[in-house]
């Protein structure tokens, strides 16, 4: 326990906490609002952002065809800076990114988040519900158009095994035709 609470004091000290998911046991928890959160920013309905770059950042094209909202995130600047290192992080490679200005997070959301909460804890719970419904119809269609694609294969190759197997039959007449033509010449 003392060493986890060494532990946990050290992380603190060097704003760890935050960004790295494995930790995410440890007793101390940082969220929206305090001075040392980084991560995702909701800014349906409260202050326009001030952004660090106008236009977003993907790392990867997205392997889902769903058109999912932007990212607003608040990161250290060295990860804004090398953003394919650190994407994974915070699940955001294959998702449009916004970065938000620190002065803007601490100056403007950060109080206007602590005023409103229970409005946005209350979107943030929308946009998840959002997000897994449209997850779950994307996983339906993929599923069924994968179950399409394996029948359509599967009668494809019954159509091959029924033509070669009609071929074969083809050829064992022709081959009774000329057996029975050779018999027949040498019977008269």
């Amino acid at each position: 326990m003392k060493y986890k609470n060494l532990l946990t004091a050290s992380l603190m000290a060097l704003g760890l906490i935050a960004s790295v998911p494995a930790f995410a046991d440890v007793d101390v928890s940082i969220s929206v609002g305090a001075p040392t959160f980084f991560g995702r920013i909701d800014v349906d309905g409260g202050p326009p952002p001030l952004l660090i770059r106008s236009r977003p950042v993907i790392i990867e094209r997205p392997t889902v065809n769903v058109d999912v909202e932007p990212l607003y995130l608040r990161v250290r600047p060295e990860e804004s800076r090398n953003w394919r290192r650190y994407c994974r992080r915070y699940d955001a490679c294959g998702r449009r990114v916004y970065f938000v200005k620190d002065r803007w997070y601490h100056d403007v959301y950060a109080p206007h988040y602590r005023s409103h909460r229970e409005d946005f804890e209350h979107r943030e719970h929308e946009r998840m519900e959002r997000e897994r419904m449209e997850h779950e119809r994307w996983q339906e269609r993929h599923d069924r158009e994968r179950h399409e694609r394996h029948e359509r294969r599967d009668d494809r190759r019954d159509e091959r095994h029924d033509e070669r197997h009609d071929h074969h039959d083809d050829r064992g007449h022709d081959n009774d035709r000329g057996h029975d033509r050779d018999h027949d010449r040498d019977h008269h």
